[in-house]
């Protein structure tokens, strides 16, 4: 299964059990003493701890991974709290409407069971990183983003772009996951301007090939896409905005 990431803000169950759940360390948990799974009750600088990132554990099971938070405080004796966070794939939820819900108790209370349906559980899509146009063969596989960093960036009037060819952009916590061409403009939005099951080649020449992403936004009337020229030379990559394109890549 290739690496997804599932880092992201901190989050409160409606249900008010927890205060504060994260998936990995952030500023809101800090104050805790790293990040952690606790209880709503008793209130900070110092509540309960019912797992710990510390002791973070990932496993496998049929309806995605499992996440287990251990060495929370002493629930009974020498047991110590764990929670268990199932993950489960769901590609029709947005990042802002997926949350985790409380399942249950279990081991006489030590143990909480929490289900959270994301599309970040879901294995990542890639996109073909060779093409044949008629006798011609084009390999852009050296211009995937290596592994741990974020994708190729590039800026335009305070806007950056980040572009990664051969898969999805699942760094960012402000695009959607199975992003290839996310934008994070001067306001601060984040938009999933090109997705990695819309890839598509529009046309070729001796030293161009075009290569075009949909997007999941409106831009003046119309759906969002993304132009990737790519021409062989050895310079970098360059950006001209027309309806989100980035048409020069050498």
């Amino acid at each position: 299964m290739a690496q997804r990431h599932l880092a992201g803000p901190s989050t409160r169950l409606t249900d008010s059990r927890y205060s504060c759940l994260c998936l990995c360390p952030s500023e809101a948990c800090s104050r805790w003493g790293g990040a952690k799974v606790s209880p709503a009750t008793p209130p900070p600088p110092s509540p309960q701890s019912w797992g710990s990132f510390v002791g973070s554990l990932c496993s496998s099971a049929n309806s995605g991974p499992v996440i287990s938070f251990t060495s929370g405080d002493v629930c009974r004796g020498t047991t110590k709290y764990k929670t268990d966070i199932y993950m489960e794939c769901d590609r029709s939820i947005t990042t802002d409407d997926s949350k985790p819900v409380f399942q249950q108790s279990m081991s006489r209370g030590c143990t909480k069971v929490l289900f959270w349906s994301s599309p970040y559980a879901c294995h990542s899509e890639r996109t073909s990183c060779t093409h044949t146009a008629g006798d011609k063969f084009f390999d852009f596989t050296p211009l995937q983003a290596n592994p741990g960093e974020k994708a190729w960036k590039t800026h335009h009037s305070g806007d950056e772009y980040y572009v990664n060819l051969c898969g999805s952009i699942p760094e960012f916590t402000g695009c959607d996951p199975e992003t290839a061409v996310c934008l994070h403009t001067s306001k601060g939005e984040w938009l999933s301007i090109g997705m990695t099951s819309t890839q598509e080649i529009i046309g070729t020449t001796d030293d161009h090939i075009q290569i075009k992403f949909s997007g999941r936004h409106k831009c003046r009337d119309v759906t969002s896409h993304v132009t990737i020229d790519m021409s062989c030379g050895l310079s970098g990559l360059t950006l001209d905005r027309s309806a989100y394109s980035i048409p020069h890549w050498k």
